[in-house]
């Protein structure tokens, strides 16, 4: 029944999705709406174009630029701190369910099949995370299955899709313990 569902919906995102994006990107617009001058008319009656001096222009760009080294180091850092909690999540996850190779965890792309041998599904299934829309169900469905196959309810897997109870539920599935109240 997986493998139709699969392909069903593998054929509605070929067929309805592709043809958006080749439309969006034959979109050649040549209007020049986002260029603009601002003049600026003194009481002589000449026009300046030029508002800001150079001076002005360097502090600008510096200004920008140091805003925007501090948000890719931040950004860069933060990255990295979820990348070490999620191959940790997942390592100990694995382990939990005496899934072979559970180093995989800490390789990009080896880490969905290690999630794929987690959830007891098909390695072929994580070919479905390259697909748009389709990628948040599956890991959705992916999360619910290693939900249930550590004891918990399944249903518990729907946190994956809340901002930072992911992050908590991905830690209580690599180091919590099921209960008979969690359990389905």
């Amino acid at each position: 029944m997986f493998k139709k569902l699969a392909t069903i919906l593998t054929v509605l995102v070929v067929t309805l999705v592709l043809p958006l994006g080749v439309v969006h990107a034959q979109d050649t617009s040549t209007s020049n709406d986002y260029q603009y001058l601002y003049s600026t008319q003194d009481t002589s009656g000449s026009t300046d174009t030029s508002t800001t001096t150079s001076a002005e222009d360097a502090a600008a760009a510096a200004v920008g630029l140091l805003f925007g080294g501090v948000f890719l180091v931040v950004g860069l850092v933060f990255a990295l701190v979820g990348y070490i909690y999620s191959g940790l999540t997942l390592m100990a996850t694995a382990q939990k369910l005496n899934v072979p190779n559970a180093w995989l965890a800490w390789i990009p792309l080896a880490n969905l099949y290690l999630m794929t041998q987690c959830a007891g599904l098909s390695p072929w299934t994580m070919l479905l995370i390259l697909v748009p829309f389709v990628n948040f169900i599956y890991a959705v469905y992916v999360y619910m299955k290693i939900s249930e196959r550590r004891g918990f309810n399944q249903l518990l897997g729907l946190l994956i899709l809340v901002p930072v109870a992911n992050l908590i539920w991905m830690g209580v599935l690599a180091w919590g313990k099921p209960s008979a109240a969690t359990a389905a």
